[in-house]
């Protein structure tokens, strides 16, 4: 509904501004024929009749005055229209500009829709290829087992310790489930605390030098932490498509109230051609968190330099980074 409404926005912004190049286009000519009337006049006026005085003592105005006149009612006409013009112009500016709110609204609005249909289609990825193959698997031994309690107890033992391993595996995968849902240290304001977790959790399955700067970055609006959070999820997620990484180097903290965040690292960059493009979805998607945020990012990669990553958000709302 959102995105028809958007369409129907867009085409209504389009004849409106359509209509303002108009009106700008007939001001413009008005003000021509003034130019031209007002040349028009003073070319009279300032014509040499000493020559033209040996024949008629009358002025050159009173020989000219039909044509003055019609001149001064052509003038006066011209700018009545401006006049009618420039109130509609202004009118019309106003509604430009109320319009365009809503739409950057709205363009935002579909921007947070589309991450979070994102967000769940990662999650039920995950679901799908963790926790619904570890259940598969544990109705799979509870049947063996059944089988085995008659026959033999000690592999339908075996069978259970088994079980039991793999409901463990499938309670540690909802509890990240449920972690990545909602931070828990979030519960408590924390961001750093729920930084270094991304950050251990990363270094289990990557091992490499980790160089970390991390301030605790406070905010009264706690939806921007976490749109934080989720940025630097993302952009760690990011890190698992660059070979060979054998150092990370990142900071986060605060200056006038604006959260900066570094990322540097040393392996195998991508084409820096395209990062800026949306070819690239996780990078997309972590420009477009950002672009809601009224945050700047800027990105480098470089084959043998490796990447390096720069994000400035503020941490006041209706305040952009570049006003920092």
């Amino acid at each position: 509904m959102i995105s028809k409404n958007y369409s129907i926005l867009n085409e209504m912004l389009e004849e409106l501004y359509q209509e303002l190049a108009e009106i700008n286009r007939q001001i413009q000519f008005h003000l021509r024929c003034i130019k031209e009337a007002d040349a028009y006049v003073e070319s009279i006026e300032k014509v040499d009749m000493d020559d033209f005085a040996l024949f008629s003592p009358r002025k050159n105005s009173e020989i000219h005055k039909y044509e003055l006149q019609k001149t001064a009612d052509e003038k006066s006409s011209h700018e009545k229209e401006n006049k009618d013009l420039f109130y509609k112009r202004e009118v019309l500016t106003d509604r430009i500009k109320r319009l365009e709110q809503i739409s950057v609204k709205d363009d935002c609005e579909l921007k947070l829709i589309n991450l979070q249909e994102k967000d769940k289609d990662r999650i039920a990825r995950k679901l799908q290829n963790t926790l619904l193959q570890d259940i598969s698997h544990l109705l799979h031994k509870a049947e063996l087992c059944s089988m085995y309690v008659d026959q033999s107890p000690a592999k339908a033992k075996e069978e259970m310790s088994i079980i039991s391993e793999l409901l463990q595996d499938s309670i540690d995968e909802i509890r990240n489930i449920i972690y990545d849902l909602r931070p828990i240290p979030f519960d408590n304001m924390d961001l750093k605390v729920a930084i270094e977790k991304l950050f251990e959790d990363f270094n289990r399955e990557h091992s490499c030098y980790l160089d970390l700067e991390i301030e605790n970055v406070s905010c009264e609006n706690n939806v921007i932490l976490i749109s934080i959070y989720r940025i630097i999820q993302e952009s760690i997620g990011n890190l698992e498509t660059h070979a060979n990484i054998n150092t990370v180097v990142f900071t986060c903290k605060a200056e006038d109230g604006v959260c900066k965040i570094d990322f540097l690292d040393d392996g195998i960059g991508e084409d820096e051609s395209k990062i800026n493009t949306n070819e690239y979805l996780d990078i997309s998607f972590i420009r477009e968190r950002v672009k809601l945020l009224n945050g700047t990012i800027h990105m480098e990669s470089n084959a043998r330099k490796g990447n390096s990553v720069h994000i400035e958000i503020p941490l006041e709302e209706g305040m952009s980074a570049s006003e920092s």
